[in-house]
């Protein structure tokens, strides 16, 4: 009885040495370069790019015995022959970007700066006006002139100073928002210099 039970535990020992002998053999290799010229290499055709399905090359274990060289071919890729004139027209771009980004950014700083000096010129320009209407209501009410008119257009200035305070906040707001989207974009703060 024990002598089936280890012939048993043994059968299943060497079938799980099998099943892990068959799941390392050498499956298919397939090596396709993208457009940036870089060599790719996977086992399995699922992850080769569409476009490059019908240019993917499968390795055979036939064609590495007969080189010798392993398992798979070793290719070495040389660098695209202009390569190094290719870093300069990068380096040209990224500068080109950055200065974009920049443009973009301290534009926008410069138009919420403007929006911000126009609305508080329009809160001096109204804060002038009322201290010169008070005085208009005073000077009519003492000397018992009626003052109706006046004080309608003092209401009105009123209105029309908490309108700007109020368009003053919404400005400090989308600087704010500004602000919080270059954070969320990763731009220095630099660019929000105008």
């Amino acid at each position: 009885m024990y002598k089936i039970y280890l012939s048993k535990s043994l059968f299943i020992i060497v079938i799980l040495i099998f099943l892990f002998a068959i799941s390392s053999y050498p499956k298919d290799i397939y090596k396709w370069v993208d457009k940036d010229g870089n060599l790719h290499f996977t086992d399995n055709h699922a992850l080769i790019p569409k476009d490059k399905v019908g240019e993917a090359d499968m390795i055979d274990e036939k064609e590495s015995e007969t080189d010798g060289k392993g398992e798979f071919d070793v290719v070495e890729i040389s660098p695209a022959p202009l390569e190094e004139e290719n870093l300069e027209v990068d380096s040209e771009e990224d500068r080109e970007n950055e200065e974009t980004l920049r443009e973009f950014w301290g534009s926008r700083v410069l138009e919420i700066g403007s929006k911000e000096k126009a609305i508080s010129e329009e809160i001096e320009n109204t804060e002038r006006q009322i201290r010169y209407k008070k005085r208009e209501v005073d000077y009519l009410l003492i000397n018992g002139y009626s003052a109706d008119y006046s004080i309608l257009e003092l209401r009105y200035l009123d209105d029309y100073l908490k309108d700007l305070e109020y368009q003053m906040s919404l400005v400090d707001q989308e600087r704010e928002n500004l602000k919080q989207k270059a954070r969320r974009q990763s731009i220095p703060p630099g660019y929000l210099r105008p």
